[in-house]
């Protein structure tokens, strides 16, 4: 599965983290992510963490699910997320470090941000 979905209960209005798990476009898989959000009944606004396909300066992005689809007027890069959602996603990278290894990240960039989960 190129994605992972967690409910999460935010103060700030998102309730559903998305994260890539492979290099593969947001394009390859929104279909599926639309899929599983409509089995189970989800209405509200998404986060995604597109690390492994966006690279970290490009890395979140944020829509809002109506229960049967994305708005894709809603779409939007977001850095400027809520630091729970941010620790979130490093952690979850932290508990997945192998993912990092087919992804758009160059080496340098792979060792920096393993540093920085470190910190």
């Amino acid at each position: 599965m190129p994605f992972e979905i967690i409910h999460i209960n935010n103060a700030c209005g998102y309730g559903i983290l998305v994260f890539s798990r492979c290099e593969l476009t947001i394009s390859g898989y929104i279909n599926k992510v639309s899929d599983s959000l409509k089995e189970q009944n989800f209405t509200g606004f998404v986060v995604f963490d597109l690390l492994l396909s966006n690279g970290p300066h490009n890395r979140y992005y944020t829509a809002h699910f109506n229960g049967g689809s994305f708005e894709y007027n809603t779409f939007q890069q977001n850095m400027d997320l809520p630091i729970e959602i941010t620790a979130l996603s490093n952690d979850y990278y932290r508990k997945n470090i192998r993912l990092l290894k087919t992804c758009v990240l160059s080496n340098s960039q792979k060792q920096e941000f393993i540093q920085s989960l470190r910190k």
